[in-house]
Formats: C-alpha cells, sequence, structure tokens
C-alpha cells in the first residue's frame, strides 16, 4: 500500500494584509531572516514578516498561531529558502510545507488622510514627549535645523536632514530612519503637502545607505502603508481620545530596542510642526 508523504507543516494564517495578497505569483522569493517570533521573506523589494510578533498588524505582514510557527521553525526553516506565492491559491509553498492564507482575516495598513484637531494635537504632544525624550534623535545637533527646514520648505536643508538621519545608527532599524518613518507618516495622515520630505527621502532610499529592513519599512511608508499600531494613534488622536492615544503610543513604544521611541520621536517631531501652524 502506497504512503503519503506528510508535510513538514500545514499552516492557516490568523490575520493577512492587504498589500501582500497584492503581490504576484512568483516561484521567486527567498528567507530573508529568522527570528524567534517569525520571519522575513524577500518579495522584491519589500521584505514581509511571516509569523507572530505581540500580533502587530505589519504591512505585507502574516500573522500565524504561536504554536504552529514554533513548529515551523522545527521543520528547519532558514535564511535562503525558496518559497513561491501561489496567488490563485492563496498559499505560501515551500519543499517542507506550506502556508495557507486564504481563511485569514484582512487587514488594510494604508493610512487615511485626515484632519486633526488643536486639541487632539496638544493632546497628543503631551502624551508623546515622555517618549520622545528617549530617543538619541533628540539629542542630537540636527534636530532643530531640520525642524526649521520643514517649517520654512528649505529643500536643501530638508536634503541635508534626511541625508543625515538616513541610515544612522545601530540596529536592524537604525534611529535616524525610524524618525523618519514617524515623520512621513504624519506628514501622509496629514495631507499637509511636505512633498519635499516625501521625494528627499525616496530619493536617498535609491542609494541603498541603510539596512534591508529600513529600506523595507520605509518603501511601505511612501506608500502609505504603516503598521497596525500606528494607526490607531492616528485614530485616537483623530477622536481625542487621550487612554487610547496612551494605549498605542505604548504598543509603539515596545517596537525592538529603541525603534518604538524614535518613530514616536518623529510623530512628535512633526505634531509639534502642525501645532504651530494651526
Amino acid at each position: 500500500m502506497e504512503s503519503k508523504i506528510q508535510p513538514a507543516f500545514d499552516i492557516s494564517a490568523v490575520h493577512v494584509s492587504r498589500s501582500f495578497l497584492t503581490l504576484p505569483d512568483t516561484n521567486d522569493y527567498e528567507v530573508h531572516s529568522v527570528y524567534s517570533s517569525g520571519f522575513n521573506l524577500r518579495a522584491g523589494r519589500y521584505l514581509c514578516f511571516v509569523g507572530n510578533k505581540n500580533n502587530e498588524q505589519l504591512p505585507f505582514g502574516v500573522i500565524l498561531p504561536l504554536y504552529d510557527y514554533q513548529a515551523l521553525l522545527a521543520s528547519g526553516l532558514e535564511r535562503g529558502n525558496a518559497m513561491a506565492w501561489d496567488k490563485s491559491s492563496r498559499c505560501l509553498i515551500s519543499s517542507n510545507g506550506l502556508i495557507r492564507l486564504g481563511q485569514g482575516i484582512v487587514y488594510d495598513s494604508r493610512v487615511v488622510s485626515c484632519n486633526l484637531s488643536h486639541s487632539g494635537i496638544r493632546t497628543a504632544v503631551s502624551i508623546l514627549e515622555p517618549y520622545g525624550i528617549c530617543s538619541d534623535n533628540a539629542r542630537t545637533d540636527f534636530t532643530l535645523p531640520l525642524f526649521r527646514a520643514i517649517r520654512d520648505r528649505n529643500r536643501n536643508r530638508i536634503r541635508e536632514g534626511v541625508r543625515y538621519y538616513l541610515g544612522r545608527g545601530r540596529g536592524l532599524t537604525p534611529s535616524g530612519d525610524d524618525m523618519l518613518l514617524g515623520m512621513l507618516f504624519i506628514n501622509m495622515a496629514c495631507g499637509k503637502g511636505e512633498c519635499v520630505l516625501q521625494e528627499e527621502v525616496a530619493a536617498q532610499l535609491r542609494e541603498g545607505i541603510t539596512t534591508d529592513i529600513s529600506l523595507s519599512n520605509l518603501h511601505a511608508a511612501l506608500e502609505g502603508l504603516y503598521c497596525g499600531s500606528l494607526l490607531r494613534f492616528l485614530d485616537a488622536v483623530r477622536c481625542n481620545h487621550r487612554e487610547d492615544m496612551h494605549r498605542a503610543a505604548l504598543a509603539i513604544h515596545q517596537f525592538g530596542h529603541s525603534s518604538g521611541d524614535d518613530m514616536l520621536f518623529g510623530i512628535l517631531f512633526q505634531l509639534k510642526q502642525m501645532d504651530l501652524s494651526v
């Protein structure tokens, strides 16, 4: 009697980002990096996080049950493994098994433009200041000049500031990159037309002077795609709901070693700009 070889893993995703589902069919995706909570899958210029990191909804993310991801790790998952994406069946396929995305709840990472009230901005600034001062970026000589350059829409000075911060710092996502991501988030969310900042970040990303993960995060940010905690913080500011702001800010604060505080500093930086202009 012929026996069937069982795959090492057959996992169904719990949640999946809408942006991941739009990726084209390919046999050429590759595992970029593996961690205890998930792995990054290289998909063109994006890194798609597949796993379970506090159930955070990331752009191009796939959330798995934690115990299932442990089984996937045990199957021998490692950097360089090939994976195929079959869009019609909504499955990620490897030589050891498959991850089914079809039953996962779809979430949207796209920021929606909104108007923030003066009172909402003031409340947010008061909540973020204790986090912002923890960022290394708060102590650099370039912070105030960049603040003034954005206020005055001085392209040359903005270019200098972006060049200074992009890739600056240690770790998987340097602190300067995380600050820029927070700044971009408020710019794009509030439709303030700060195109110069977006244009300068996009231009300098083409030089590839930062880490792979930061490149992916910033490319997604320039397309208006952000993690769920940032989107929840924005919604709380829009509603001027202090407790929800606190909860979302705390969730962001917990990102990485200092990434969350650096993002919060970038958000604080831009909200203060808006507070002055209201």
